[in-house]
């Protein structure tokens, strides 16, 4: 039961990051996002490791700093398809993950792609054709699919090297890596934006607000992963994509069409299946 609240919360704080990044677009860029939310993460991990002596470091840091470079990727070009699109597509296209995750596998982990993981593989892409429209007429394609799509490819990657290093190191020691390789991939292009100009008060609210939630996101799914199998879990996550075409819809009017729909609906069906293969 614990586990299933704490993949709920989970969804629940990626939808809410969602959100802010979205409203503090215009005093906040991609890149102090994600500074903001890696120095909250280290803060976190760093408190934990005290209190409860958690592991933050372990044998393989090569693989740990790859993953904490991927994962820094995944997070920017996620947090700028959000801040370009409107949230359920951005959401969407992020679930494709596990399509890279499938394909990526057989390089990262020597772990075939199955037969049925290409049906779902398939099925995805039929899931695109609708999210898109006939023809790609539908919709205007922009960098915010670009970064969608790439945040996926990065996700899908990521759950590669946490498949590679979850038997030797802990959670908190990957996350822990995240955050320190994001901080110093955004410390600097953070600061040419920003011109030693504060923000308003509501924006560095909100970020310190996107690190609490980051964390807490990452934390509760890693929790949730471990005691949950992963055709479980993975079904219990995606309530992300419902809340995140809810909340678009209500705080921004982002329209739900049922092309839309029926695309989303065929890309987390195959996202749901091959995560159970490759998580």
């Amino acid at each position: 039961m614990y586990c299933i609240i704490a993949l709920l919360g989970s969804a629940t704080c990626f939808s809410m990051l969602g959100v802010l990044a979205r409203m503090v677009k215009s005093d906040l860029s991609t890149w102090e996002i994600c500074l903001g939310r890696a120095l909250v993460g280290v803060l976190c991990v760093l408190v934990l490791h005290v209190l409860l002596k958690v592991q933050i470091d372990g044998p393989s840091r090569p693989v740990l700093l790859v993953r904490g470079l991927s994962g820094a990727i995944c997070f920017l070009n996620i947090v700028a398809a959000m801040q370009q699109l409107p949230i359920g597509m951005a959401m969407v296209l992020f679930y494709l993950f596990p399509v890279f995750a499938a394909l990526l596998t057989p390089l990262i982990n020597n772990e075939p792609v199955r037969r049925l993981q290409w049906v779902f593989v398939s099925i995805s892409f039929a899931g695109i054709l609708l999210l898109l429209g006939p023809g790609f007429g539908a919709v205007d394609l922009s960098f915010g699919h670009v970064f969608a799509v790439t945040a996926a490819f990065f996700g899908g990657l990521n759950i590669c090297l946490v498949r590679r290093l979850s038997c030797d190191h802990s959670p908190f020691c990957i996350y822990m890596y995240m955050s320190l390789v994001a901080i110093a991939v955004s410390v600097v292009p953070a600061f040419q934006h920003n011109q030693l100009v504060i923000p308003p008060a509501y924006a560095l609210y909100s970020l310190l607000a996107i690190g609490v939630l980051g964390t807490g996101a990452q934390l509760s799914l890693n929790y949730g992963f471990v005691h949950l199998r992963a055709s479980e879990g993975s079904l219990v996550l995606m309530s992300q994509v419902p809340m995140s075409m809810i909340l678009g819809f209500v705080l921004f009017h982002e329209p739900i069409g049922g092309m839309f729909v029926a695309g989303a609906v065929l890309i987390l069906v195959s996202s749901w299946g091959l995560f159970s293969n490759v998580a």
